[in-house]
């Protein structure tokens, strides 16, 4: 807005002699073009914990939303996080800022099986007419992940005549804390 001219003749202030009409100019700020996105996608093998994508190369005053479906109506500021096993899932991220234009981009959190095998066990005594049967059985390879247990492991064999017949283990069920969790393993049984 302009305002307050000085109109001199030599060193006198004549501005009095003139009637001034002010005119307001505009002053225009674009949005600028801002920091390209650096995403980082998530891809891992089950352990038990919550994974998702990364979001940086943030500018003081970003706002970063998320989307699973990029439909526009499923915006959130919370980042989704995947703790089963998940086929790859794409994230969607826009980046507002009232001085920047919108920024885009997108991430995938992929969590695949954990490999583990359980053995059963054998077991051998002398004839005696009664059925020789053992429901033991052990982890053999992989680990379970964080706090999880394996509750319930079937064993299927019985052998009563001199001889050998296969202990076979299946059915196996693993729990974190009261939840099933068996899906997120892929479990070979020997």
């Amino acid at each position: 807005v302009p305002s307050g001219a000085v109109i001199l003749d030599g060193d006198t202030n004549v501005t009095s002699n003139y009637d001034i009409t002010y005119q307001n100019g505009t002053l225009t700020v674009t949005a600028a073009t801002g920091n390209e996105l650096d995403i980082t996608d998530y891809s891992g093998v089950y352990d038990s914990e919550a994974h998702g994508i990364t979001v940086e190369n943030a500018i003081a005053g970003d706002t970063v939303w998320y989307s699973l479906t990029n439909d526009g109506t499923d915006w959130t500021q919370t980042n989704p996080t995947f703790t089963d096993v998940t086929a790859e899932t794409t994230v969607y991220v826009k980046v507002t800022n009232a001085n920047y234009s919108d920024r885009l981009g997108q991430g995938t959190v992929t969590i695949t099986v954990k490999p583990i095998s359980i053995l059963a066990g054998s077991d051998s005594k002398t004839y005696d007419g009664a059925a020789l049967t053992s429901n033991t059985w052990t982890l053999s390879a992989g680990t379970l992940a964080g706090t999880e247990t394996i509750s319930a492991v079937t064993v299927t064999g019985s052998q009563t005549v001199v001889g050998s017949s296969s202990n076979v283990p299946s059915g196996a069920v693993i729990l974190d804390g009261d939840t099933n969790v068996t899906s997120n393993y892929d479990i070979t049984y020997q």
